[in-house]
């Protein structure tokens, strides 16, 4: 059997270095805690049906899609938006990458930071919803 990769689990441990955060602590995989505050999550989504290459060596190119949520600490927007800002800028057109053994052809923002939500205790939450190509 074929060990698919974790495209949330590759990304989160690249946002953990590129924002100096822990994975697990300030950086978790599909599952956003009540605590910390601030806190980055990584979720893997649907995204899109895999393509079929032509050729004598037919390889199926995978596009899954992922979703990065930044939660702020309580009423801390400036912060928050610095953050989301980081991953934004870092992931919105990264190409021809290795993360954890895994290659990825590209990453590609899908929308733009919009308005953060806010939550019953006032934090600010950011979402980005990126296209993976493999």
């Amino acid at each position: 059997m074929v060990k698919l990769p974790n495209p949330a689990y590759d990304h989160a441990d690249y946002l953990a270095i590129l924002t100096n955060t822990t994975l697990g602590n300030n950086i978790v995989v599909d599952k956003k805690p009540e605590e910390p505050n601030a806190i980055i999550s990584v979720h893997n989504t649907n995204g899109y049906p895999s393509i079929k290459t032509l050729g004598t060596n037919e390889e199926d190119i995978r596009k899954p899609g992922l979703m990065v949520s930044i939660r702020g600490n309580p009423g801390d927007y400036a912060n928050s938006r610095a953050k989301a800002d980081i991953i934004f800028a870092a992931l919105k057109k990264k190409g021809n990458y290795m993360v954890n053994g895994n290659y990825y052809k590209s990453c590609l923002v899908v929308g733009d930071l919009g308005k953060p939500e806010y939550d019953e205790k006032n934090r600010p939450n950011w979402y980005i919803n990126f296209e993976l190509i493999m």
